[in-house]
């Protein structure tokens, strides 16, 4: 992983069984760097992410109303399924 931001995509298993795709989210290597700043807003972190490194993170809630707000770090209406590792 490098400084430039790397896009994921976040999904969620649906009651259809079907997996279906809830968020963008870019991450950033933190190498001392300043937080990078997308649609006007800073990255949140730095955040540690195991195996990985210290990280920034940019969430996009474009496909599940997220109550918290578009750009939140968290969406309380999504739900991990059961063994996944979750951010502290």
């Amino acid at each position: 992983m490098s400084a430039r931001p790397r896009r994921t995509r976040l999904f969620e298993d649906g009651k259809d069984g079907k997996r279906h795709l809830v968020a963008v989210e870019w991450v950033v290597l933190e190498v001392g760097q300043p937080a990078p700043v997308m649609f006007g807003r800073k990255f949140d972190g730095p955040n540690v992410i195991p195996g990985v490194g210290s990280t920034y993170d940019r969430h996009v809630w474009l496909y599940k109303k997220n109550p918290a707000g578009l750009f939140a770090r968290y969406n309380p209406k999504v739900k991990c399924p059961a063994g996944t590792p979750t951010h502290p």
